[in-house]
């Protein structure tokens, strides 16, 4: 049997995108990799980047580096989709990186669907409205965000990934938590590391600060010496097997959007318990006060009893629905699939 064959385009940053192509390929697809020729794009002449820059920054055009990627990648991604007869699906993953133009080329490539998931609320990166309607599905992952017409948004959620939770290596006793320097949320990390190292318990945090070089001004901001500190995020894959390995995984949330980080699904897929202090994790039917526990600034003291109380083990079919093997069958609206939804929008 021919396996279908999707084109791949999303951000390359930690180099997430090799695990989704290693899930997609796991799940019976050919991949259509066009990250990789985002991230080989360099200008053609100096005469083409001076002009580029010459619009940026004097004309103030933001949109001219996407548009003269698009007509640069053209001629790559289609001798691609040519060798392959065109795709049958494509899935793009924060499509805002791309030029509309660009997608608008690659659109009647593709037999199927062309679906983008938008895993960072739609008021982040506005450049994503631009590109809305050369998609045949919009999944978004906030409740916030789906009315918004007349866009017919759908809901979805972030996933975990399943091609190799057979293999998963032995547990440790740390806490681990990986996340970018944000201000909102630095005082209750710290808060928490300090007590976490007088309950003697082992952490494995490590906060990116990459907006400057000032190891001392970081400190400052994260005092604790047990949050390790660095100027410069690891791959996803070594993140991944951090968290494989790991008692306990925490979760602090940005306030940007109120979906769910993708911490909180590989606590799901690898039965592990969660700390996170997005609330909007109650609200989800994998939920149980056994397995994730809502931090608050003012109840660190609970937390003991919950590391003491059974994992409480969910019933296969609400496991699965959130694995990338249902996630991807219901995105791209291959059957038999478990419908992802979203809980009701929160009120103000």
């Amino acid at each position: 049997m021919t396996r279908p064959t999707i084109l791949l385009g999303m951000p390359h940053v930690h180099d997430i995108f090799k695990t989704v192509e290693a899930n997609l390929r796991y799940h019976g697809f050919e991949v259509i990799n066009i990250v990789e020729d985002d991230q080989a794009f360099r200008y053609p002449s100096l005469w083409t980047r001076l002009h580029t820059k010459f619009r940026q920054h004097i004309l103030g055009d933001k949109d001219a580096k996407r548009r003269i990627k698009a007509q640069i990648l053209q001629h790559p991604i289609g001798k691609k989709l040519q060798a392959h007869q065109g795709a049958d699906y494509a899935l793009f993953i924060s499509g805002d990186i791309y030029h509309p133009d660009l997608l608008a080329f690659i659109h009647p490539h593709i037999h199927q669907q062309m679906v983008n998931y938008q895993w960072d609320g739609l008021a982040r990166f506005p450049a994503i409205w631009q590109c809305i309607p050369e998609f045949d599905r919009f999944y978004v992952f906030d409740s916030d965000d789906l009315a918004h017409p007349p866009y017919h948004f759908l809901p979805a959620t972030n996933f975990y990934f399943d091609h190799d939770l057979d293999t998963l290596p032995p547990t440790n006793s740390s806490f681990y938590f990986t996340g970018t320097h944000q201000a909102n949320r630095a005082a209750i990390i710290t808060n928490f590391a300090y007590y976490a190292e007088q309950a003697q318990w082992e952490l494995d945090f490590r906060l990116v600060w990459a907006h400057n070089r000032d190891l001392k001004q970081a400190r400052q901001a994260y005092p604790c010496p047990n949050i390790q500190i660095t100027h410069r995020g690891d791959s996803f894959q070594n993140n991944l097997n951090r968290a494989k390995q790991a008692k306990v995984l925490v979760d602090f949330v940005t306030d940007a959007h109120k979906g769910l980080s993708f911490r909180t699904f590989e606590a799901l897929g690898y039965q592990k318990k969660l700390i996170t202090t997005n609330p909007h994790t109650m609200d989800y039917d994998f939920y149980h006060p056994n397995n994730i526990y809502i931090l608050t600034p003012n109840n660190l003291d609970g937390i003991p009893a919950f590391l003491h109380t059974p994992y409480h083990t969910l019933a296969n079919d609400i496991r699965e629905k959130y694995s990338f093997g249902n996630w991807i069958k219901y995105v791209l609206q291959i059957h038999p699939h478990i419908p992802i939804q979203l809980p009701p929008k929160s009120t103000p």
